[in-house]
């Protein structure tokens, strides 16, 4: 099977349930629930703590009468967030998460569980909505409940921050690995009612902006059929581009 068809597949099941939770019904109304929310990420270098963060607004639609009962639709706002080191690239946080081949929506699903609510976004129900209204404060990133494989979303920096190509894929449980001597200290969430964050990563990227989508990092040229054996074999940098620094409805 070829590589693009089981990338097409992977996607199929996993965003099968986000896809129909969206299928509603003309006319159908429901409740929702707006959070805005601070991701801060605090990395360690040189025994010193630096601190990035961003605001961004998720809201939730749920949809009564859909085709396949209840369901939501989520819409998201802001930007990634960047921490800023000594020496070194500036590491961003995406919005986004990489899995299978593909980028995919990282906080519609995992803002909800940091804040102790386990069901899905297609399957919230009243009690659900109010623990999610009545949320406050700060806590840990995703509250370990094994259910997802992938706890972090994407870390990236870049060696020239004005050429998208010289992008530094990180792993964000390994930062020293591409960055030596920088580690993860804690990743929280914290509820807040400051301005959602805009401008500031076109400041630190000057292509972010980019009309079309921008590429970011290496196109290897020809075809990527046969290229990989699966879609897990895939490397970010064939899959990036500049809206995926964005929540949806921030897109350039």
């Amino acid at each position: 099977m070829r590589v693009e068809e089981r990338a097409g597949l992977g996607l199929t099941r996993r965003r099968f349930g986000a896809l129909a939770a969206t299928l509603g019904v003309a006319g159908c109304g429901g409740e929702s629930v707006t959070m805005r929310f601070r991701p801060i990420v605090t990395l360690t270098a040189d025994g010193r703590d630096y601190v990035g963060s961003s605001v961004l607004e998720l809201t939730i639609n749920v949809l009564k009468g859909s085709l396949v009962g209840n369901g939501a639709s989520p819409s998201l706002r802001g930007e990634a967030l960047f921490v800023n080191l000594p020496q070194r690239p500036t590491v961003f946080v995406l919005p986004a998460n990489f899995d299978q081949g593909s980028v995919i929506e990282y906080w519609e699903h995992m803002l909800v569980t940091s804040f102790g609510v386990d069901s899905g976004i297609g399957s919230l129900d009243a009690r659900d909505l109010a623990k999610l209204r009545a949320a406050r404060g700060r806590t840990p990133l995703m509250r370990p409940n094994g259910r997802y494989k992938y706890p972090y979303p994407i870390f990236c920096a870049f060696g020239d921050p004005r050429d998208p190509k010289s992008l530094i894929e990180l792993d964000p449980k390994n930062l020293g690995a591409k960055l030596p001597g920088v580690a993860m200290k804690s990743f929280d969430v914290e509820i807040t009612d400051a301005p959602v964050t805009k401008g500031a990563l076109v400041k630190k990227l000057p292509w972010i902006m980019g009309r079309p989508s921008v590429a970011v990092g290496i196109r290897l040229p020809g075809p990527e059929v046969g290229r990989y054996k699966s879609a897990d074999d895939i490397p970010l940098e064939h899959r990036l581009r500049n809206i995926h620094f964005f929540g949806r409805e921030s897109r350039p």
